[in-house]
């Protein structure tokens, strides 16, 4: 015997079986400093204002070490055109990867200590996060 059944809305809450409900999405009035964001597991979108997040924020290094500095933008359709590393303010573009979620600092220095900001923006908004890095001997 198989029951077929057309829902409206489906939950996300069961990996296994499907649960038919009939509630929607609530509608979404973001701030003018917030996104659209959505997460894996959940099955409504929501407004986030801090939607760029500095994964290792914070660095110690020492003279010669390698670190990998990793931006997270937690929203859809960031192009990577629209990211922008800043070292104590000052744009940069050496180190950055391919799709500039990532800025790599080799053989650290005393020049290497310094605030570290990835910046995103997307529809107009903009939103960053620091890292910062301190080399310690």
């Amino acid at each position: 015997f198989k029951m077929e059944a057309e829902c409206k809305t489906c939950t996300c809450r069961d990996a296994g079986v499907m649960e038919c409900v009939d509630d929607t999405c609530p509608e979404l009035n973001c701030a003018d400093n917030e996104l659209v964001a959505r997460e894996d597991d959940k099955c409504c979108p929501f407004c986030l204002d801090n939607w760029v997040v500095a994964v290792n924020p914070d660095n110690n290094l020492n003279e010669g070490q390698k670190v990998v500095l990793t931006c997270s933008v937690m929203v859809a359709g960031v192009s990577k055109r629209d990211i922008v590393w800043k070292k104590d303010g000052e744009v940069i573009t050496a180190g950055l990867s391919r799709n500039r979620r990532q800025l790599t600092i080799t053989d650290a220095s005393a020049d290497d200590s310094a605030t570290y900001t990835c910046e995103a923006t997307k529809d107009g908004v903009t939103a960053s996060d620091d890292f910062e890095v301190v080399r310690t001997r």
